[in-house]
């Protein structure tokens, strides 16, 4: 029932469940390793979902900025679609919060010879949270920009190289 459903999920504390997520990403880099696809470079792609629910007494389900009803998650995958991190949140959590705590966590539980080389984010994760945790955890490049942000910092850009093959997702 739904009941005894809830009260098996109540008996999760909070630091178990932080457990299990960091047991993910253990999990996960061990794939890459056994399967030789650990190389020297690997990408950090973070999403923030909306999870619009019909029920009206789902613990945690709040309206959203697009006036929805529901929950949010918190996903983290890297290039290959090796799933690091997942966290429901309240349904109206703004996208960013708790990035910082994910690329800590995935980052720096990552062998030291792999190239930290990319974080990318929606533009919701666009705050110094998500830059200053992929700074201090070795990524070498981040994106995350907001569509108003980059056209007045091109400007700021000095040194353009022109790069041998550029992808462009959603314009």
């Amino acid at each position: 029932t739904a009941r005894s459903y809830g009260d098996h999920l109540r008996l999760y504390d909070a630091q178990m469940l932080k457990n299990m997520t960091y047991a993910l990403i253990d999990m996960a880099i061990e794939l890459r390793l056994r399967l030789g696809l650990l190389d020297d470079t690997f990408t950090l792609k973070l999403d923030s979902t909306n999870h619009e629910q019909s029920g009206k007494k789902i613990e945690g389900a709040e309206m959203n900025y697009k006036g929805q009803w529901g929950l949010d998650s918190l996903l983290a995958f890297d290039e290959l679609g090796f799933q690091y991190w997942v966290e429901t949140r309240k349904g109206a959590a703004f996208t960013s919060n708790g990035a910082a705590e994910v690329i800590d966590a995935v980052l720096r539980r990552l062998p030291r010879k792999v190239k930290r080389d990319r974080g990318v984010a929606e533009s919701g994760f666009c705050n110094n949270a998500f830059f200053r945790g992929n700074f201090t955890a070795g990524a070498r490049f981040i994106w995350a920009v907001r569509s108003v942000m980059y056209r007045r910092l091109l400007a700021r850009v000095t040194h353009w190289a022109e790069a041998e093959k550029s992808l462009l997702h959603d314009g």
